[in-house]
Parts: structure tokens; sequence; C-alpha cells
């Protein structure tokens, strides 16, 4: 074999090497396959001129044959790299789908701010390259369909909100043309709250087309702050009109300060020679109230002293005193059943505080022992109350305990009689609510009965923390302590007064206790001895 033909076949193993190297394989698939019909054309032809040279033609073809296969590697991976994208975008395109169509099922009032979000989505849809061919057609067809569904809805959105704003914009220039015929010739005292109201009515329209929101916004600002200041400006002249009376009724207000001391005859003449004066001044402007209210006062301040030694009416008092002590006896020896005994409470306190106002060192004393009195009575009523309650409380306590006893296992039997017996003593309410869960199955059953346990948990310790928490034990208990006394100080701080209790609360908390039908049978006597004790305090505070 000659060096010519050497070089021919090297060359052909060199071009196929180059190409194999290129970067882009597929670019060079053409020219592969001419190669290979070449080389495979020069190595025949060669063959069949010199038989001898069959062992280098043979290194020849196993050269070429090793660089075409690395050639149909790179362009296997290549064909696999472009599949993988396909399947990423296509990934990423069925996320875009899936944001079109969440977005498709948002109610009507949410559309407005859609649009900016579909633009997006349609760019990047376009930005994303090809997907797997199999599913170009449905993924094409998903898009259109949702995109095109959510482009009809906003269409029809911003047609109602353009209406919308139409019908802003006529209404927005009847309030405009209505506060120009105020400001025309304006009466002060009438026109400020109907110019008021018309603002409030601008507010409340909202928004309309934006230039026209804006030119009739000016106008209408403009004539508000005109009026306005016309407005105090006229005031500001009338000020200094009544600046005469009013240093005319200060001088009143001395007067009437120096009415201390005299006898009651004297002081009621005084003070009506002072009454009409008063009226004979003129009206004194902004200030005429304020002086009016110092003027009165101390008019009252002094009549006031004078009804502080009121002996009638603290004779009236002592004798709803004796009343009451009378009514506390009786309700004490079982003479007057509760209900009874409120009514008359109540009839006693009507009495009390018709004997109307009265002042000084008696009164205040008298009003404190009434309130005290009434404090032993209600808690005494409270007591009774309670009482009444914890009798029928043992009877529930023991009917929910075989109840839930029976529902906590895991073949309850027939509970018809236990329903019965919660019945009689919760009511059919109740034991309605127990009766859905012998349906249900032993899991089941057990969860609700827990739940249940829980709410009343919560609503224990709920009311205890609001009448503050009594914590007893070690360290971790005292903790608890700690953290409820900071947790008391900080609402006391910043909510106000401490929290007021009236008898609502407890109806409220006693209701809403009662009202779940079961609890855990191994902890209902805990809880129900909890629910007692936190029900006495409760009745406790209210009483004090």
């Amino acid at each position: 074999m000659d060096e010519a033909t050497l070089q021919r076949l090297e060359q052909f193993c060199t071009e196929l090497e180059e190409l194999t190297k290129s970067g882009d394989p597929e670019e060079h698939k053409q020219r592969r396959s001419e190669l290979e019909k070449e080389f495979a054309d020069a190595v025949s032809e060669i063959a069949a001129q010199d038989p001898e040279a069959k062992d280098e033609l043979e290194k020849f073809r196993k050269k070429f044959a090793r660089i075409d296969k690395t050639f149909s590697s790179a362009l296997f991976q290549l064909y696999q790299t472009r599949d993988l994208e396909r399947w990423e975008h296509y990934a990423l395109k069925l996320k875009i789908c899936e944001e079109i169509e969440v977005l498709n099922s948002l109610p009507d009032d949410k559309l407005p701010g859609v649009l900016p979000r579909l633009k997006q989505l349609r760019e990047r849809w376009s930005q994303l390259g090809a997907v797997p061919h199999e599913k170009s057609e449905e993924l094409w067809e998903r898009f259109r369909k949702s995109s095109n569904s959510l482009s009809r809805r906003l269409d029809n959105c911003f047609a109602e909100i353009d209406a919308s704003r139409a019908k802003v914009d006529e209404a927005k220039q009847a309030l405009l043309e209505e506060a120009k015929t105020l400001c025309e010739n304006p009466n002060y005292a009438a026109a400020t709250p109907q110019l008021k109201a018309l603002q409030q009515k601008w507010k409340e329209l909202g928004a309309g087309h934006m230039k026209h929101d804006r030119e009739a916004f000016a106008q209408f600002r403009a004539l508000c702050d005109k009026f306005f200041a016309d407005r105090n400006a006229f005031f500001s002249e009338r000020k200094n009109a009544f600046s005469g009376a009013v240093e005319q009724k200060k001088q009143l207000v001395e007067s009437a300060a120096k009415l201390a001391g005299l006898p009651p005859d004297e002081l009621r003449r005084a003070a009506q020679q002072l009454y009409r004066e008063w009226r004979n001044i003129p009206y004194a402007g902004r200030d005429d109230q304020k002086l009016y209210e110092r003027f009165k006062a101390a008019i009252d301040a002094h009549f006031a002293a004078a009804h502080a030694a009121d002996e009638t009416k603290l004779k009236e008092r002592e004798a709803c005193f004796v009343e009451f002590v009378s009514l506390r006896d009786k309700l004490e020896s079982g003479e007057l059943d509760p209900a009874a005994a409120n009514d008359l409470y109540i009839l006693l306190r009507r009495k009390y505080e018709a004997t109307g106002q009265l002042y000084g060192d008696a009164a205040a004393k008298s009003d404190r022992r009434w309130r005290g009195e009434c404090a032993k009575l209600e808690k005494l009523l409270g007591e009774i109350r309670l009482k009444s309650f914890f009798d029928g409380s043992v009877a529930r306590r023991d009917a929910e305990k075989a109840l839930a006893a029976a529902l906590e296992a895991d073949d309850p039997g027939d509970v018809q009689v236990l329903l019965d017996a919660l019945s009689s003593v919760a009511g059919q309410g109740v034991a309605d609510k127990a009766a859905k869960l012998v349906e249900r199955n032993a899991d089941a059953r057990r969860q609700a009965i827990e739940e249940f346990g829980s709410r009343r948990r919560a609503l224990v310790d709920d009311m205890s923390r609001r009448l503050g928490a009594e914590v007893e034990g070690g360290l971790e208990n005292n903790v608890q302590m700690l953290a409820m006394a900071l947790e008391n100080a900080i609402r006391g701080n910043f909510a106000g007064e401490e929290e007021r209790f009236t008898p609502e609360h407890a109806n409220d908390f006693e209701r809403e206790f009662l009202a779940l039908p079961l609890a855990p049978s191994a902890g209902a006597d805990e809880l129900f001895e909890a629910f007692e004790h936190t029900l006495r305090r409760l009745v406790d505070k209210i009483s004090r």
C-alpha cells in the first residue's frame, strides 16, 4: 500500500474525529454518513487492488469504527439532553396552566388584580422552549382554554368596573353641583353639616375614572376650602363682637363663687337675682356654654352644701336599712325563697334610690353602708342558688360518668337507660348530643369525649385565670403564680379597670359548661370539682 493511500484513509479518520469534537454532532450527521460511505468505498477499492494490504486495511477499519462509535455516543447524549430539557419545559408550562386555572377560579371581586400576573404567565410561556411531542398538543390546548377563559372573565370584569366608575362620575358631578349651590349664599349654621355630609358621601362613593375623578375632586376641594375659610372668618368676627358679653358673664361667675356661707333663704334669693342678670346679657358665642356651666356649677355647689343636712332623707334611708335586715333574716331562716327575696330586694333598692341624692359625710356613710348590705344579701342569694345547683350537680356528674364509661368501651351495648338518666338531670338537648356518639366507632367516641372534656377544662381554666387563679405547690407552681400575677398586672395597667363580674357571667359560665354532654369518666370527678370551685369563686366575686 503506497503512501498516498495511507494518507487518504488517515484523512477519513481525522475528519470524522474533528466532527466528533465540534460540539454539535447533529449538525454534522450528513457529513458523517458521507464519510462512512466514502471510507467503505475506499477500503473496498484498495482491497480489490492490493489483496496483501488486508492487515493494514483492518487496522484502519477498527480505527474508523472506534471514532464513529464516539460520534454516535456524542449524538446520543445530545438527544438525551434535549429530551430532558423538553420535559423540564413541560413541567414549567404545566405549572403555568395550573396557576392560570387557580386564577380563573377566583371570585369576580378578586379579578382586577389578576391581569398583570396573567401577562407575566403568557410571556413566560412564550419564553420557554418546546415540550415532548406527545404532550405538546394536549398542553397547548389546556393553556389556550384556561387562558382564553380567564381573559373573557377579565374583559367582563373590567367592563363592569368601567360602568360602575361611570356611575360614580355621575354621582360625584351631582355632589359637585350641590356643593356649588350651598356655597353661593351660605347659611353657615345650616350649610356646614350639609357640606360635611357631602364630603362623607364623596368618600363613600369610591373611585371613578381617573381623569374625571381628579378634575372633579380639585373643584370640590376648592369649593370646600373656600367655604370653610369664609366660615372661619365669619365666626372670628362674631367672636370679637361677643367679647363684651364674655366679660360680663365672667363677672357673674365670680359673683356666684362668693355666695358660700349664706343662709338657705338668702342663698336662694341671691341665686335667683344672678340668674335674672345672666338672662339679660346677650349671647357670648362659643364660650357661652362653658361659662354657663361654670356659673351653674358654682351655684349648685352652694345648694349641695345646704342639702347635706337633709335629715328627713336620712331617716327614710334608715327605715330602708331596717327593712333590709329583716329581709335578710327571713331569707336565712327559710321563711322566704330566693325568688321572692330577690323581688323584695329589687323593690327595696328602688325605695332606697327614691330618697334621692344626699350630700356630705352622712350621705357618704349611708351609701357605704347600703353597698355593704347589698353585697351581703347578694352573696347570700348566690350561696343559696349555688347549694341548689350543687345538689343537682352530683346527679348530673354520676349520670355523665356512667354514660361516658359505657361509650368509652369497645362495645357500649344498650345505653338507652343511661341516656334517659342523663336526660332527666340535664335535659333532652344534652342527651341528644350524647346519643349521636353511639353511632360512631370506639375510637371516634373516645376522641369526641376527650374533646368535650378539653373544652370544659378550657372554660374552667379561662374563668379561673380571669378571677386570678389560686396556685399551690412547689417551684413550678410558684412560677405559674408569678406568671399569672404578671399577666393580671399587665391587664390592669393596659386594659383599664379590673374586670367586673355580674350574675350574667355566672349564668353564662354554668350554661356553657353544662351544655357539653360528657367528659372522660376517669377525670369527671376532678373536672366537676374544679368547675364547682371556680363557680363558687365567681359568685363570691360578684357578691363583693
